[in-house]
């Protein structure tokens, strides 16, 4: 039996709109993925990894979002070392469909032992999907804080975990821009999700 999962990311799921913008598409198609996986919908994810790397300072973009239930933005950033999580992982924005005015941000780690944690908070209120917001993450030797157009909602400090759980924020990130479908976090897509849907980049900026 072929398992079929909800989405492969794909390299012509991406491309630039002529007006300046990145854009990221999914669409409710029929694909196989790399391991032969069936999946019902294509996306794409753009990664700097093995290119690019940054460790302090801010990391910001001005993006706009998709609304509709299962869409699963994305702008986060990963260790180069260790392996998931101990390498770490910072999660600027990440948002549901069906929720279209909260951003979650999250931090994610490993204890002692090995076993994942992870630490998060979000921001409700705005309106954020279907217009274009900045999402920043300004990260010190002993801090990770995230804003939303400036406005800091979420900040995590070693003082703020439990002792067994390892402060991994002290090596180079690289950066990721994705737009999932489906997954634990924002469930399926619905009948009234709207395809293809489209997360778009106007900038990414570092500054260190």
């Amino acid at each position: 039996m072929v398992r079929r999962w909800l989405e492969v990311y794909t390299d012509h799921n991406a491309f630039t709109d002529g007006n300046g913008s990145l854009v990221i598409t999914a669409k409710q198609e029929t694909a196989v993925g790399p391991l032969g996986g069936v999946h019902d919908y294509t996306s794409s994810r753009l990664t700097t990894e093995g290119h690019y790397s940054w460790q302090y300072g801010r990391a910001e973009a001005r993006i706009l979002t998709p609304a509709g239930a299962g869409l699963w933005p994305a702008f986060w950033g990963v260790g180069v070392n260790g392996g998931w999580p101990a390498s770490g992982e910072i999660d600027t924005m990440e948002m549901k469909g069906q929720a279209p005015s909260t951003d979650y941000a999250t931090v994610h780690g490993t204890t002692n032992a090995g076993l994942h944690w992870q630490f998060s908070r979000n921001t409700s209120g705005t309106m954020l999907t279907g217009s274009w917001h900045t999402y920043a993450t300004v990260w010190q030797p002993d801090a990770v804080a995230t804003l939303v157009d400036g406005q800091p909602f979420f900040t995590v400090t070693p003082a703020d975990l439990p002792a067994e759980n390892v402060w991994g924020f002290d090596q180079p990130f690289y950066v990721l821009l994705d737009l999932a479908v489906g997954g634990d976090f924002v469930g399926s897509p619905t009948a009234a999700t709207t395809f293809p849907a489209q997360m778009k980049v106007d900038w990414l900026r570092i500054t260190q």
